[in-house]
C-alpha cells in the first residue's frame, strides 16, 4: 500500500467517523500510523509503517588469526518500504489477520 493510498483510507475512516483511536510514531527512521476502528466485523487496528529499504548487511573483517567480524546492517538513504499490518480484537487480544481475510477492498 503506498502512502497515498493510506491517505486516501483514512479520509474514507474520518468522512464515516469510524476512527475510535490514532497515534503516531516515529522512531530510529521508523514512522508507524496506528488507527483503530470499528468495522461490521468488529474493531480493527490498522498499523501502516514506512521504514527505510534494507539493503544487506555490511561485513568488515580481516584476514588475521584471532580477529573479530564485525556486521553492520545497509539501510536506502531514499527509497523506503510500506508495510500494513491489520489486526482484529478477539478474545481480548489483537489476532493479525491473514492476507487471505480481506476487510477494506
Amino acid at each position: 500500500m503506498t502512502s497515498e493510498r493510506w491517505e486516501q483510507l483514512l479520509e474514507k475512516l474520518r468522512g464515516a467517523n469510524l476512527i475510535e483511536s490514532e497515534v503516531r510514531d516515529e522512531t530510529d527512521g521508523v514512522a508507524t500510523h496506528t488507527v483503530v476502528s470499528r468495522s461490521p466485523t468488529g474493531r480493527v487496528k490498522l498499523e501502516f509503517i514506512l521504514k527505510p529499504k534494507f539493503l544487506g548487511m555490511q561485513t568488515n573483517y580481516t584476514r588475521r588469526v584471532g580477529s573479530s567480524v564485525t556486521t553492520k546492517p545497509q539501510y536506502s538513504s531514499d527509497e523506503t518500504v510500506t508495510v500494513l499490518n491489520v489486526y482484529e480484537w478477539k478474545d481480548e487480544q489483537w489476532i493479525r489477520m491473514d492476507e487471505q481475510k480481506q476487510l477494506f477492498h
